[in-house]
């Protein structure tokens, strides 16, 4: 192959490359920015026990499990 031939070949392959890329659909438009739902925390009164009940029995929970992992070590 000769340079002309080659460079006729180069010619005619960016040709038919413009060609299809004009024959092509358009791209779809982008898809609408998805904006995150809101989260709705719903807290009922009767069912819990007082923060400071709670917060005791936790510091005793806490206390025993440390207790046992000494013991285990």
């Amino acid at each position: 192959m000769s340079v002309e031939e080659a460079r006729k070949f180069v010619d005619d392959m960016l040709i038919q490359a413009q060609q299809q890329q004009a024959t092509q659909q358009p791209p779809p438009p982008p898809a609408p920015v998805r904006q995150p739902r809101p989260i709705e925390i719903v807290v009922e009164e009767g069912d819990s026990p007082p923060p400071s009940e709670n917060i005791d029995d936790l510091r005793t929970q806490v206390e025993a499990l440390e207790e046992e992992l000494r013991r285990l070590k």
